[in-house]
C-alpha cells in the first residue's frame, strides 16, 4: 500500500500501523509524516523514497522511538528526524528519544525471550537525543540479529546504541558522524564492517562500568575508521570493564 502525504502535523502512527497490519507493506510517498511512535507488526516492511519520505517524531514525545521493529521486519530508504532544527546540534549526552528501535524483552537470566531478525537499509537518521538505531534486550541468540546497512546517522546521542543482552548484530557501510557517541556497543558478538565513526564527540564506546554485562567484548571491527573525535581533542575508542564471557 502507498500512503499519501497530507502535508500537516497530524499523528500518522495508527494509520501507518493499520496499513502494515493489513497489507504487510507500507510505502510512504514523498513528504513529512509526523508520528508519536510506530510499532511494526511482525513480518512487515516500511519503505520510502530516501530523503523525500520523512518520518518525524513529534516533539511532545519525551521518551520513546519513532519506529519499533517487530520480528522479521524491514525498514528501507527512509529518513527519520527527531528534530527539524537547522542547523542541528550534537547532543552532550545520551537522551531518551530514539530513531529506530529493535527491542526485545530478554534478560540475562531469560535470554531466549526475544525479538527475531530484522533489517534496516538505506536510511538517513538525524536529530535524536538517544540512539539513531537502538538495540535492547534482544537476547544472546544469532536468531535475533539486526542487519544494518548503508545508513547515515548524524546529530544523535549515539549513532548506533547496542545495550547489554543484545548480540549478534551486523552493521555494514554505516556512516555515524557528528553524534555524541558514534557507537555504544555494550553487547557481545556484534560485527562492524566498513563503517565510519568520524567527527563524533567520542568515537566508539564499550562501557561495562556497572559490571552487569556478562559478555560485551566478543565482536569484530573490520575496515572501519574512527577519526577526529571532538575536533581532534576527544577519545576515539573507550573501553571500560570489558568481559569476554
Amino acid at each position: 500500500m502507498v500512503l499519501k502525504c497530507t502535508n500537516d502535523k497530524k499523528d500518522r502512527s495508527q494509520e501507518i500501523e493499520a496499513a502494515l497490519k493489513e497489507y504487510g507493506v507500507c510505502e510512504l510517498e514523498g513528504g513529512s509524516y509526523y508520528v508519536s511512535g510506530i510499532t511494526m507488526p511482525d513480518s512487515s516492511m516500511l519503505l520510502g523514497i530516501g530523503d523525500r519520505s520523512r518520518i518525524i517524531l513529534d516533539k511532545s514525545v519525551k521518551s520513546g522511538y519513532a519506529v519499533v521493529l517487530g520480528s522479521f521486519c524491514s525498514i528501507k530508504n527512509l529518513t527519520l528526524l527527531g528534530d527539524q532544527s537547522d542547523p542541528f546540534e550534537i547532543p552532550d549526552t545520551m537522551g531518551n528519544r530514539h530513531g529506530i528501535g529493535f527491542i526485545g524483552n530478554a534478560t540475562s537470566d531469560n535470554w531466549k525471550n526475544q525479538v527475531r531478525d530484522g533489517i534496516i537499509d538505506g536510511c538517513q537518521i538525524r536529530g535524536f537525543s538517544g540512539g539513531g538505531i537502538t538495540c535492547m534486550n534482544t537476547g544472546y541468540s544469532s536468531d535475533s540479529s539486526l542487519c544494518i546497512s548503508n545508513c547515515r546517522i548524524h546529530y544523535c546521542g549515539a549513532g548506533i546504541n547496542i545495550a547489554r543482552v543484545s548480540e549478534f548484530h551486523k552493521v555494514s557501510n554505516v556512516i555515524a558522524s557528528r553524534n555524541c557517541f558514534g557507537c555504544v556497543n555494550n553487547g557481545g558478538n556484534n560485527v562492524f564492517t566498513g563503517c565510519s565513526f568520524d567527527s563524533n564527540k567520542v568515537g566508539f564506546v564499550m562501557d561495562n562500568s556497572d559490571g552487569l554485562a556478562k559478555n560485551n567484548s566478543h565482536g569484530s571491527m573490520v575496515g572501519c575508521t574512527i577519526n577526529h573525535s571532538d575536533n581532534n581533542n576527544g577519545v576515539g575508542i573507550k573501553i571500560i570493564g570489558a568481559k569476554n564471557g
